[in-house]
């Protein structure tokens, strides 16, 4: 991941205490720490974004989890739904990266400046928050067409 390399320190440092090797972090701030991640990950090596494509398939519900979940205080929520609703905004691989560090400072500055009582409880999974976007791949859902269809637009004649 591209952080920069103070943030990213910091990133990994909660993230080896708080998420979990497999499935669902235990806790609110593991699971946004595993959210934030997720859309970080999918960008830095597939370039998929939340919110168009292939992306809303694979960063999608990590993206939803961060902006609904009402385990995570609404400040924050509001916070992290406007660094995603700029970079969806302004459509440029820039803004999605200045986004991506941003959703990540946001994330680690609320969970070190959580007080001793530590981290929240929860049995929230992101991957039960379902995407706001929907991949239509190239203007066919090609999850829903069958193969009859798919000849027919592959072998049209142009």
């Amino acid at each position: 991941m591209s952080l920069s390399e103070k943030l990213h320190g910091r990133n990994q440092e909660l993230y080896a205490k708080l998420v979990s090797p497999m499935g669902a972090s235990g806790t609110v701030e593991g699971e946004m720490l595993r959210a934030t991640n997720k859309i970080g990950y999918r960008y830095y090596n597939d370039g998929d974004v939340f919110y168009e494509g292939y992306g809303a398939e694979t960063a999608g519900q990590a993206h939803s989890f961060l902006s609904n979940s009402d385990e995570i205080p609404l400040e924050i929520r509001i916070k992290l739904r406007h660094e995603f609703q700029q970079a969806e905004n302004f459509c440029l691989r820039d803004a999605y990266k200045e986004m991506l560090e941003n959703i990540h400072q946001i994330t680690v500055d609320y969970i070190e400046g959580k007080s001793e009582g530590g981290c929240t409880p929860s049995d929230v999974d992101m991957l039960d928050f379902e995407s706001e976007y929907e991949d239509f791949g190239e203007g066919i859902d090609w999850y829903e067409d069958d193969d009859e269809e798919l000849d027919e637009i592959w072998n049209a004649e142009i």
